[in-house]
């Protein structure tokens, strides 16, 4: 039995392991249902890490942390994903030291703090943001190990530190470090539109490429969140809901599973009903021909063959671009496009609105800035409005003032 389950699961890197139900699709239905059974009983959800030797013994300790992982505000696949990688290669510096994880010292961090920034001859280096990231992950495991009882103290300390919106205090271990973030890879809509999407236009599949990049570009998607989107999602502009209005709502799924709704110009929603109809029609019908109609794709953005574009298909359509026109985007690099335009706008519009403010230096500033930031925090869907300083905050504002700034920026790229 342990032979199959492990065959039945997706093996990532020697010894770290994530559960797939759909791996056991191959199996006779009465053995399929057992395991299916066992999985529920078990309460594991599907991406659920673990660890097991190569003996098959399971470590009680690193997956009782795996279990840890899996709440709510981390409900998430990737996210465990992430944790599991980055606790995995931890653990693989340790072993290397010959210290097991659980009488890691302070200073046993700091050599790992050193060779993940400082890089050796066949280690790259890693940016501060991404040290962080790794912070986190070892935090949680030894926060895990302390409540558990597995050690008696933490392997590093906590400090106040001071944020940068309204001074507020919070704690923090002292692994986490200062950095200065690299600058922000977006372009402006005039290169986009005079470079960019005239050579998306002499390639193949331009319709979903331009209707893709330039949704990007007008929603602040993150690419999963737009590569989720179904036949189901995609409203009609032309609806009588939407009279009088120069945008229409999508839902998305974006990190922890959380919906948002973001405002979507018209002229983007029939780009992309105008692909549907024909580049992706097309696609649909290989699908179907090679896999018969049970098998027709509901996801808006295909691949030629009619299966799900993927992340990679996305980031090679990019590189080309890039390369060709000389102007460097990512798919990130659209939502960063999105956050610094629309913030600008934004604000513009509060300027109008609020001619006359009263105060001045940092007071005044504040009450300029405050209420876009928070709306712009809001439409990219983040958890907190820190991330949103990178584009230099949002309580709630109306409808008509999103809609007006959205619109009056998208028009430049027609």
């Amino acid at each position: 039995m342990r032979q199959i389950f492990r065959k039945r699961c997706l093996i990532m890197r020697p010894n770290l392991h994530f559960l797939e139900s759909k791996l056991f699709e191959a199996l006779p239905k009465r053995e399929r249902d057992e395991y299916l059974k066992i999985q529920r009983n078990l309460g594991i959800p599907d991406g659920h890490p673990f660890f097991l030797d190569d003996d098959f013994s399971y470590d009680e300790h690193l997956n009782g942390f795996c279990r840890y992982l899996i709440v709510p505000r981390r409900d998430s696949p990737n996210t465990w994903k992430s944790y599991a990688y980055t606790a995995a290669e931890y653990l693989d510096f340790s072993d290397a030291r010959s210290i097991p994880w659980l009488n890691a010292s302070s200073e046993h961090l700091n050599d790992y703090y050193r060779i993940k920034t400082l890089g050796t001859t066949t280690l790259k280096k890693v940016e501060g943001n991404t040290w962080n990231h790794i912070q986190i992950v070892l935090v949680h495991m030894y926060e895990y190990a302390l409540k558990q009882k597995l050690i008696s103290e933490l392997p590093f300390s906590y400090r106040i530190s001071h944020s940068r919106h309204r001074g507020e205090k919070n704690n923090v271990s002292d692994l986490l470090i200062k950095f200065t973030p690299k600058p922000i890879n977006f372009i402006s809509i005039n290169q986009f539109k005079h470079h960019w999407r005239p050579f998306l236009a002499l390639k193949e599949h331009s319709q979903r490429n331009i209707a893709l990049i330039e949704l990007l570009i007008c929603s602040g998607f993150r690419i999963s969140e737009a590569l989720g989107l179904t036949i189901y999602t995609i409203p009609d502009p032309d609806s009588s809901i939407y009279v009088g209005r120069n945008v229409v709502p999508i839902t998305v799924v974006g990190k922890g599973k959380k919906k948002r709704t973001v405002p979507i110009p018209k002229r983007i929603i029939r780009s992309i009903q105008f692909y549907m109809e024909e580049d992706r029609e097309a696609a649909v019908e290989k699908r179907v021909k090679k896999y018969g109609s049970k098998m027709v794709p509901t996801k808006v953005f295909l691949s030629e063959s009619g299966s799900p574009l993927t992340k990679r298909m996305v980031e090679d359509i990019f590189q080309e671009a890039s390369k060709a026109t000389g102007i460097k985007l990512t798919p990130h690099g659209c939502r960063h496009i999105y956050s610094t335009i629309m913030l600008s706008a934004l604000i513009e519009i509060v300027q109008m609105r609020k001619p006359s403010i009263e105060g001045s230096g940092a007071d005044k500033y504040e009450m300029l800035i405050g209420d876009p930031l928070h709306t712009l925090q809001k439409l990219l869907g983040h958890k907190s409005i820190e991330t949103v300083f990178t584009y230099l905050e949002f309580t709630s504002e109306s409808r008509e003032m999103v809609e007006e700034a959205l619109t009056n920026w998208t028009e430049m790229m027609t």
